[in-house]
């Protein structure tokens, strides 16, 4: 495995275990990503990280 891969493995890990506890990143915990229908938390941060790839 080579170290970009290495890296981009650690990160999604990362993403995933801050799902766990979005509340603390989030400015409504409350409300913030409690629907069903909306994005989860782990999905809008993986989105946003990759908007910026101009693939």
């Amino acid at each position: 495995m080579n170290y970009s891969t290495e890296v981009k493995q650690k990160l999604l890990s990362i993403i995933t275990k801050m799902d766990s506890y979005y509340w603390l990143f989030t400015k409504h915990p409350k409300t913030d990503f409690s629907r069903k229908k909306k994005w989860s938390f782990e999905e809008v941060m993986k989105f946003m990280l990759t908007m910026e790839g101009k693939a």
